[in-house]
């Protein structure tokens, strides 16, 4: 079975599930489940996904509309936030919504939550795996335009911004920066999309 059949089938898992009940907290509706093809490990559809039981499934989609990989999140409120999100044995990291990566005024987030906020809103985004996970060779992927960085306003969040506000200018890319009170999801959810959306559209000049 490969990845393709693999997130077929985990699609298919999703309504009834735990992991439909999270996303539905996180405010993320139908139609960008179905856009990202998000899924739920009811059964593993892999021998290596034995240990993915009971998590949210989301795949990486290129820009070609293939599967490169899928992460597997936990929906463990109480659960080691450091075993939040897990991939297949060494999994390199990957940019999440590559696909938008060359649009002008994307945005680059943190997580794959965010990423699917903003483009739930209207907005083209790509989202790091994690805040110490950019890789520098991605920054060719941006040199369509400007970018926008809105990772999470805490220390790691913070330093990763100032490293690929860094990497993306000395190549010419034009940077903004987004300054929030929290992350994307959580204004979202906490403040509306009203507010939301008035924080992206004062993004201002590193």
């Amino acid at each position: 079975m490969d990845l393709h059949d693999q997130v077929a089938e985990y699609e298919e898992a999703l309504w009834d599930s735990p992991a439909w009940d999270y996303l539905r907290f996180r405010e993320i509706d139908q139609d960008t489940v179905r856009g990202w093809r998000l899924g739920y490990v009811a059964r593993p559809a892999h021998p290596s996904h034995r240990r993915f039981v009971g998590r949210l499934a989301i795949p990486y989609i290129d820009g070609a509309d293939g599967v490169t990989t899928i992460r597997f999140r936990s929906l463990d409120p109480e659960g080691d936030p450091g075993d939040r999100y897990r991939s297949v044995g060494k999994d390199v990291p990957r940019l999440f919504g590559i696909r938008y990566s060359d649009y002008p005024g994307v945005f680059i987030a943190e997580g794959e939550v965010d990423v699917l906020t903003l483009w739930q809103m209207g907005f083209k985004a790509c989202g790091v795996p994690g805040a110490g996970m950019w890789r520098r060779h991605w920054r060719y992927l941006f040199r369509g335009g400007d970018v926008n960085l809105i990772l999470d306003p805490d220390p790691a969040g913070m330093l990763a911004t100032n490293k690929i506000r860094l990497d993306l200018e000395k190549i010419g890319v034009p940077v903004g920066l987004v300054k929030m009170p929290a992350d994307v999801n959580d204004t979202y959810c906490d403040w509306g999309h009203a507010q939301l959306r008035e924080y992206l559209q004062q993004a201002v000049a590193a």
